[in-house]
């Protein structure tokens, strides 16, 4: 959503030029013009992968899961910029009964690293990240260590990737991410490994 506020298209004030003989100014015909678009690099994208949450399960759980995440986002000259996304990092199934799932929306500041390569137009980078995430985690049981219980709220999140191009619009991307969440009034950690395509606009 970010990335297509910044990248829509507006109208922009329109460029006069000498005129011939009167030394007049005249419009623009094109009516759009979009400077910003050589230093901004916007992007969206999706991922899926492997999650990994840290969870006291009492009597072993399979935390380790499926998990995907959808994003956009814009930098400028591809070096600094913000990005949003929704993220589903699975659910865990306790070994005692009940399971546990935590979806959420986060938003990250970015720094990139990018990286030149001779393949017509191709860009690559390597970037980190730091934000936050509105998560929704839902327990189901588990026994007495996790009680049913809904867990709601702001926590960081943080995390490492990076990009290496297809073609000009296309990069395959990696993802380390790594969320603090809630869940019965305790906080544990949930690591999110993907993979994904990346279409830079």
């Amino acid at each position: 959503m970010l990335a297509l506020a910044l990248a829509a298209p507006f109208p922009a004030y329109a460029q006069t030029q000498p005129g011939t003989g009167t030394g007049t100014q005249s419009s623009s015909s094109s009516g759009w013009n979009l400077p910003y678009q050589k230093d901004f690099w916007g992007y969206a994208g999706g991922s899926i992968g492997k999650s990994d949450y840290d969870l006291s399960c009492g009597g072993g759980c399979d935390d380790t899961k499926f998990g995907y995440k959808v994003y956009a986002g814009g930098r400028v000259k591809n070096i600094f910029g913000a990005e949003i996304g929704f993220v589903d990092l699975g659910k865990v199934k306790f070994a005692n009964g009940g399971d546990a799932r935590t979806r959420g929306i986060n938003l990250d500041l970015v720094a990139n690293l990018p990286i030149p390569m001779s393949m017509g137009g191709a860009t690559a980078g390597i970037f980190a990240k730091v934000g936050t995430i509105y998560s929704w985690a839902n327990t189901n049981g588990g026994g007495p260590v996790l009680l049913a219980d809904k867990d709601n709220g702001f926590d960081l999140t943080y995390g490492l990737g990076g990009t290496i191009g297809i073609n000009r619009n296309w990069q395959v991307r990696l993802d380390w991410d790594r969320y603090r969440l809630d869940y019965n009034g305790g906080r544990s950690n949930a690591d999110l490994y993907t993979v994904g395509l990346q279409y830079h606009f």
